[in-house]
């Protein structure tokens, strides 16, 4: 198995690209979602485990400051058994890696992890013991083992064969076989995963990504969509930087594309019709941003 950058790193670069008034923005408004308990809000204002991940991130970019005491405490609350989904199990793994948290829990939560181990080899982030994987829920798993055990998981093979069962005809994948058509983010995530893995998949994945910018800035999030979407946007650069090394081809209007989701708050939304900002939106702003390193 190859190792790629973590997106950690890619944004940790994409920082260098805040100028003056960005940088204290974006971090002041990391400080606006932080919770009486420690952890980070989404957006009804309720703690929780995922964005509490994004919030960490931010401030680990921004190097702002060290994450609040309350939030490892927040953190260390959680145990395996508090988190019903792969979503919010990762998440967790990821944040006490983030915090450096180590004991037995580790070994807690990538045991449950496995429950949630699909039929054919791979893993679902829809339900435990389901019959076929998800890419998304391959790609959880495999952030979590990365997070808690610096490896892939067991049977890496069987995941990533799993992962490849699910392209389409036209090189996309989607995210689960029920899918209609190949997502710009699945297909993101199944072409680093399988990019970490040597298989051959992973250029058709690329060509996907490519075919999908957009020449007015932005990724769509399918074929055929003409409009752009951050987490598109932030996955399809970030695997294109990990595969390729490519720069995209219209680097100017993407950061159009960029400051037009900045609000007023400091924080990113995820399109042009979203005008509320969060954690995970902003987080893959300077994702983007690290993908292509260009100032914003």
């Amino acid at each position: 198995m190859r190792s790629v950058p973590d997106m950690l790193e890619v944004a940790s670069s994409g920082v260098e690209c805040l100028d003056d008034e960005a940088r204290p923005s974006i971090a002041e408004f990391a400080r606006s979602c932080l919770g009486s308990d420690g952890g980070y809000v989404d957006r009804n204002g309720i703690s929780d485990l995922y964005y509490t991940m994004f919030g960490i991130q931010l401030y680990l970019t921004l190097k702002i400051a060290p994450p609040a005491r309350s939030t490892k405490q927040y953190i260390e609350s959680f145990t395996p058994e508090d988190t019903e989904d792969l979503v919010h199990l990762a998440a967790l793994a990821r944040c006490r890696s983030l915090l450096d948290i180590r004991g037995e829990m580790d070994k807690m939560i990538l045991d449950k992890i496995e429950s949630f181990r699909s039929h054919d080899g791979g893993y679902s982030h829809v339900a435990a013991d389901a019959s076929s994987g998800t890419v998304y829920g391959a790609y959880l798993a495999s952030l979590a083992y990365r997070a808690l055990h610096s490896c892939f998981p067991p049977l890496s093979e069987r995941m990533t064969d799993s992962v490849a069962g699910l392209m389409m005809p036209d090189g996309s994948f989607s995210n689960d076989l029920e899918a209609p058509s190949g997502g710009t983010s699945s297909t993101a995530a199944a072409a680093v995963l399988l990019y970490s893995a040597g298989m051959p998949e992973c250029r058709c994945a690329t060509e996907v990504l490519i075919s999908r910018e957009l020449p007015y800035g932005g990724f769509s999030h399918s074929a055929g969509t003409t409009s752009a979407d951050l987490l598109s946007t932030a996955t399809a650069l970030y695997a294109l930087k990990v595969i390729c090394g490519k720069e995209p081809r219209h680097l100017q209007a993407h950061i159009g594309f960029l400051q037009s989701l900045w609000n007023e708050n400091g924080g990113f939304s995820g399109h042009l019709l979203d005008h509320e900002s969060d954690c995970e939106y902003s987080f893959y702003a300077i994702l983007a941003l690290g993908a292509i390193k260009k100032k914003l």
